[in-house]
């Protein structure tokens, strides 16, 4: 009786474990060609971190960009970065997908990433993580 108990508990255990891997999948994520929006993106955090008002003082310090220089505003051509703001993205709910084709820029030791998928009327959106992929905010684009 005990060996049976233990055979039926394993198979338990088994389609369980088997039911939790097929029910998460893979996120994936590839880096968006350098062109014209990649260059918008980088030029909208250029200017936000190199202008003087109090409102854009105030957002580098809400985006975390209080010590990015421009130099340091970057696209990302690397797909293990992508893939780890794809994960990021997915799980701030934006789009229901497992493959993202991602505009990322470097701020620093954080990135800011922008899928071309999510756009509001005359402006995307692009979403502040830090270097631990932990959100920090959004920025609009314009």
């Amino acid at each position: 009786m005990l060996g049976r108990l233990k055979i039926a508990v394993l198979l338990i255990g088994a389609a369980l474990t088997a039911s939790r891997s097929l029910g998460a999948q893979r996120i994936t994520g590839t880096c968006a060609p350098i062109d014209s929006t990649s260059a918008r993106l980088v030029a909208a955090f250029v200017s936000i971190d190199t202008s003087h008002t109090s409102s854009d003082t105030t957002g580098r310090a809400l985006l975390g960009m209080t010590s990015v220089i421009p130099s340091q505003i970057l696209p990302v051509t690397d797909d293990s970065i992508c893939t780890k703001a794809a994960v990021a993205m997915a799980a701030q709910g934006t789009q229901k997908s497992t493959s993202y084709k991602l505009y990322v820029v470097t701020l620093g030791s954080s990135y800011a990433v922008l899928d071309r998928t999510v756009v509001g009327a005359g402006y995307a959106v692009a979403w502040v993580f830090d270097r631990a992929w932990n959100y920090v905010a959004t920025q609009q684009i314009f």
